[in-house]
């Protein structure tokens, strides 16, 4: 009777490994079918970093998101030298591009959610490193700077890839990391779950498309000149509510004469609303000193907001015609701005609904 159950056994376990080798060939079979997604990522070196440390957390948030499905690209706009290439960061973004900052110091804020670092859809990730540093502190467990700097860095381009507000309960997006987090990314076993990993992947995939429909869009306005249509006259507004973000894309499409046939133009303008912390660090980035509640990058072709401009219509009024006016003058001189801000501002008063209403 025992010869027979280990006869039944081992035929069984046979079984199963024929099974399980035929379930990973056909996976695999599947992965090859279809290319990796990929995404680009600009780092800017704020913190001033070395290279040995900043080149080991981009292997490893490389590694981390990799095993989600994922090939990253990683491109150094800003380094320890100013003398170092930054041609390829001055190209207009792609969708498949997302802006990885680090930055010196830690969060202002308490807040759980931002210590390591915060995002901002679309494509704007942050990570603190003083913050990292201090975590490689750690009476209880003993882990290097790059690893887990790179596991910062791959939970912030979770947050672009997943969506806001998507912590879990378990592995790389955990909300907060304590000895036992910092245990497993010195294994490197903290990573994406099966489920996060998933919808990465279609993220991912879901903005390649974008970049090769926009290739397309491009080579049919190369080809034809003349199709002024193709002008992106509806913005992309992010953070607002849906009154602010009515009100805002009545004003970016009343400027349509305005910003018509300046560089960039066939490309979405996008409004992006932020809690005036996360505005101030944006501010601060950007070295944009002078402003207060508002300022823009005319490359990028986007206007940044503190949502404390909405506490007030005047101000509010005042501040979008006047970043609009930079791009319809496509200056940097605050009077220039005005001359064309005046215009729309008018336009504004007679036909757009306020958002404080």
């Amino acid at each position: 009777m025992r010869y027979l159950q280990s006869v039944v056994f081992r035929i069984c376990l046979r079984c199963l490994i024929v099974i399980s080798l035929f379930s990973s060939s056909a996976r695999a079979g599947d992965r090859k079918a279809e290319p990796r997604p990929t995404i680009t990522v600009l780092v800017y070196n704020y913190a001033q970093a070395s290279t040995a440390t900043l080149a080991g957390a981009e292997r490893e948030a490389g590694r981390i998101l990799g095993e989600a499905g994922v090939r990253s690209v990683w491109l150094v706009c800003l380094g320890l030298r100013d003398d170092e290439p930054q041609q390829p960061c001055q190209k207009v973004g792609e969708p498949i591009d997302v802006v990885l900052r680090v930055l010196p110091g830690s969060a202002q804020n308490t807040s759980r959610d931002t210590r390591l670092g915060f995002a901002i859809l679309p494509a704007l990730a942050s990570v603190y490193y003083e913050y990292a540093v201090r975590l490689t502190k750690s009476d209880d467990v003993k882990i290097e700077l790059p690893i887990i700097l790179g596991c910062a860095i791959a939970h912030e381009l979770g947050h672009l890839l997943l969506g806001p507000n998507n912590h879990s309960i378990a592995g790389i997006m955990e909300v907060e990391w304590k000895p036992e987090q910092l245990r497993l990314a010195l294994k490197g076993w903290l990573l994406f779950t099966y489920q996060q990993s998933k919808l990465i992947r279609a993220e991912a995939r879901r903005r390649m498309r974008l970049q090769t429909e926009g290739l397309k869009e491009r080579h049919i306005v190369t080809v034809d000149q003349s199709l002024s249509a193709s002008w992106a006259g509806a913005p992309v507004i992010i953070g607002a509510t849906r009154q602010q973000e009515r009100f805002l894309t009545c004003i970016v499409q009343l400027s349509d004469n305005d910003l018509r046939n300046t560089p960039n133009s066939n490309e979405h303008m996008t409004v992006i609303v932020l809690e005036h912390q996360i505005f101030l660090e944006m501010r601060e980035a950007f070295h944009a000193h002078k402003t207060k509640l508002a300022f823009s990058s005319l490359q990028a072709r986007r206007i940044y907001l503190s949502a404390r401009m909405f506490g007030d219509f005047e101000t509010l009024l005042r501040c979008i015609t006047h970043e609009l006016g930079h791009f319809a003058t496509q200056s940097v001189y605050e009077d220039h701005a005005e001359r064309a801000a005046g215009r729309i501002r008018q336009m504004v008063r007679q036909r757009c609904r306020s958002p404080l209403q």
